[in-house]
């Protein structure tokens, strides 16, 4: 059974646009950051607004888990709350 597993490593994926949303999760920073990049180039009509606010959210968290100890992490996140913060940050950004 152990032959018929594949595994993605996701630091080793080609840096291509499908490839990007996957690359979100990899584990070095750098290639997380070129992912986010990449998303962040394509055309909006290409992504919905949830997966959007989904990106946007786990950007933000990502960014904010680098800079503190676990002890001092917030909540467990859901994904339901990772687009929650990413429909505020993404509002906050947007020119009114």
């Amino acid at each position: 059974m152990v032959e018929r597993i594949v595994l993605i490593v996701l630091n080793q994926l080609r840096p291509l646009p499908h490839n990007a949303f996957v690359q979100t999760f990899a584990s070095r920073p750098r290639m997380r950051q070129q992912a986010f990049v990449t998303l962040a180039g394509m055309k909006q009509t290409t992504i919905s607004e949830r997966l959007l606010d989904l990106l946007i959210g786990l950007r933000n968290q990502l960014k904010m888990e680098e800079s503190m100890s676990e002890a001092q992490l917030p909540e467990e996140l859901t994904p339901e709350r990772v687009m929650e913060i990413g429909r505020t940050c993404a509002n906050w950004w947007q020119p009114h």
